[in-house]
């Protein structure tokens, strides 16, 4: 079991036993102020482990003894977990910018510049991928799709609600994550909306007039989801009725 706090220590433990394996404490640059991290995550792939913090930090160590292999910073803080795919490591930081780098070595890929918004949650979504395809939704309640290979944009689509219900819906931001299900992408909002789209062209297939600030949950023919008002609601996921 492998865990990260909010002063961006990862800690190995025994699923077994709850012994502590290893910790190693994921400190900034040299001259930054340190003062806890607020965000990050963590993700394995094979013998690597990839944590992200708070403070922009991409660190990739080896899981049996948490040395560092490489180390990147993106200049904003990540608040949400990095997601492999593809031979890369992509993350997102607050300000809607999106960085992939190369799962071994930690070289650029590329990166992609979303629009930054000033009126967020804590938390954020990490990105969804599959099908060459990656789908971000920012915290301006845009969710965009972009080439695995290059970050270029395939397309994107806004999950912003025309009409508010209440004051907090002003904020856009969804910390859920895009949850892409058999060519489709599930994706909701905090300002009233819960969008189906096609995964490789991005057409609209339907909507709801609910959001939520969680990750929707797909099962079989059915989607859950808890709204913004705190309900729990099952929709279809053909239709979204």
């Amino acid at each position: 079991i492998y865990t990260i706090t909010a002063d961006a220590v990862v800690t190995e433990l025994n699923a077994l036993t709850g012994k502590k394996i290893w910790s190693k404490e994921l400190r900034p640059v040299m001259g930054t102020r340190f003062e806890g991290t607020l965000g990050g995550g963590l993700a394995v792939s094979g013998d690597l482990l990839f944590a992200t913090t708070g403070t922009g930090l991409v660190v990739c160590m080896k899981r049996h003894n948490g040395d560092v292999i490489w180390k990147k910073n993106i200049g904003s803080p990540i608040r949400s977990g990095p997601t492999i795919y593809d031979g890369q490591v992509i993350v997102s930081g607050i300000t809607n910018e999106t960085h992939s780098f190369d799962l071994n070595d930690g070289t650029k890929r590329w990166q992609h510049l979303g629009m930054v918004e000033s009126a967020i949650f804590m938390g954020a979504s990490s990105p969804a991928a599959g099908s060459s395809t990656v789908v971000i939704s920012h915290s301006s309640g845009e969710l965009v799709a972009l080439g695995s290979q290059n970050g270029n944009q395939l397309w994107i689509e806004s999950m912003v609600a025309a009409k508010k219900a209440s004051p907090i819906s002003n904020i856009s931001h969804s910390r859920g994550h895009p949850i892409i299900d058999r060519n489709l992408v599930f994706a909701s909002s905090n300002s009233g909306r819960t969008i189906a789209s096609d995964l490789i062209s991005g057409a609209r297939v339907w909507e709801t007039n609910f959001g939520s600030s969680q990750s929707p949950w797909v099962a079989g023919k059915h989607i859950f989801l808890v709204t913004t008002n705190r309900q729990l609601v099952c929709i279809e996921r053909r239709t979204g009725k």
